[in-house]
């Protein structure tokens, strides 16, 4: 079940999604766009190309089939608070499928068959949330969170990732909780969250993984 979230609404005046030139020509995706001033939820029909011009705080992305995100899949030039994308049956996510201006609250992909983050995906997004649960993610590559710099929550619940690499973080400084319930680690390793924000208390959720082992270190130089 999905859960509808509050967050402050800003103006969107434009987006526009496209295909990069190795992606098959899409069917129509229907986008719901929840306007923040009266309360109205909309359904648009997208043809390759979305054009709004009105206040809306939230987009979503439901129940349709979109296979591969490709690079500039979406390309959002203004202001918007949420994006959702919840099952799609989005197997794959190409390095730069979203190229984002706006800094979003939430970005959230979930309820798909994707079982890999590839290097560079969430490289460009700013968004302070990314939420991958409920997907069959098992890999996800060291660089695929690299220069994230606004990112400060990631959840991966519900997935199949057997191993917490701490390299993830390198280079996203400000991340200070993630939440990965049921998986499949065994294993926290030495200074796993060596790399995450040091500035304020970590939140740590993995319970329900099959962890047997955790490293004396595995909280060295971090808060709780």
């Amino acid at each position: 079940m999905m859960h509808s979230r509050a967050v402050p609404a800003l103006f969107l005046t434009l987006i526009v999604a496209v295909l990069c030139e190795n992606c098959e020509k899409p069917s129509n995706v229907e986008i719901i766009v929840y306007d923040h001033v009266n309360g109205d939820v909309k359904n648009i029909t997208a043809e390759g190309v979305i054009t709004l011009s009105e206040d809306v705080f939230q987009v979503l992305v439901a129940n349709q089939t979109i296979k591969k995100l490709c690079q500039n899949y979406v390309v959002i030039n203004n202001e918007l608070t949420v994006l959702q994308l919840l099952n799609n049956s989005i197997e794959d996510i190409s390095p730069s499928a979203f190229n984002i201006s706006a800094t979003l609250a939430l970005l959230k992909i979930s309820a798909n068959p994707l079982n890999r983050i590839q290097k560079g995906v969430f490289n460009k997004i700013r968004t302070k949330e990314l939420d991958l649960s409920y997907n069959n993610i098992a890999v996800i590559e060291v660089d695929a969170l690299e220069n994230n710099t606004y990112l400060e929550i990631i959840k991966l619940n519900h997935n199949f990732i057997k191993e917490f690499d701490p390299n993830w973080f390198t280079t996203t400084p400000n991340v200070y909780k993630i939440s990965a319930v049921y998986n499949e680690m065994t294993k926290i390793p030495a200074y796993a969250f060596k790399n995450m924000t040091k500035s304020r208390p970590l939140k740590i959720r993995l319970s329900a993984n099959r962890i047997e082992e955790i490293d004396p270190l595995a909280l060295e130089g971090q808060e709780l």
